[in-house]
């Protein structure tokens, strides 16, 4: 369980602090499943356990900004039957349920804070309680609205991402450093901290849950 636990937060660090993962997803999950069943069958979990944490410790280049309300994590599911576990778990809370089905998009996750409907900060999620401050390379992304119809300060949380087509154009022009994904051209662009490199990769914002408002959307 130790040897896991450390495994997975060097690989954890690599993806999300460095952004320069060396193992691919799919072996990252299985290593991570296979302490998650470790844990449940001793009932012991480390202190330090990739389980107990978001992810995403903020870099000491950037200023720290203390979300308004904590940004949280989605669990996985790796087969129906774990599906369904989940779906009984909250019907036995609530009865029967409908639920709506979204795309995932895998860029990197970001907070913007709007003030009497003006955009005034991003930041990274971190550890899901205190992010890092990336307002100025955010701004570049030509999708984020500078301007909003809303009163008071909220919170939006959402993804920046890099389209296919983006990377396609951006390694066209680029042949001596490609990018290797879209997921790392997003999180390498808009955690560097020259403005003009976020700007160069052409990124896309979507936004997808308000975590917190102090007034209602104006009509």
């Amino acid at each position: 369980m130790r040897e896991a636990a450390d495994t997975l937060n060097r690989w954890a660090r690599e993806y999300y602090v460095l952004d320069n993962p060396s193992v691919s997803d799919e072996r990252y999950d299985a290593l991570y499943d296979r302490l998650v069943r470790l844990e449940k069958t001793t009932g012991v979990v480390l202190e330090d356990s990739p389980t107990r944490r978001v992810g995403g410790e903020p870099l000491k280049a950037f200023e720290r900004y203390r979300h308004l309300k904590r940004l949280y994590s989605l669990d996985k599911a790796q087969s129906f039957g774990e599906l369904r576990e989940w779906v009984n778990k909250i019907e036995a809370s609530f009865g029967p349920v409908e639920f709506t089905v979204e795309l995932k998009y895998d860029g990197l996750t970001i907070n913007a804070t709007y003030e009497d409907g003006k955009f005034v900060r991003a930041a990274t999620r971190g550890n899901g309680t205190e992010g890092e401050d990336v307002t100025e390379q955010v701004r570049t992304i030509r999708t984020l609205p500078l301007s909003i119809s809303f009163k008071g300060k909220a919170e939006f949380q959402g993804e920046g991402i890099m389209r296919l087509s983006a990377l396609k154009s951006y390694n066209s022009q680029n042949p001596e450093e490609p990018l290797k994904n879209a997921r790392n051209g997003a999180a390498g662009a808009i955690r560097n901290l020259n403005p003009s490199v976020t700007a160069s990769r052409r990124l896309d914002a979507v936004f997808y849950s308000a975590g917190y408002g102090e007034e209602d959307v104006a009509a």
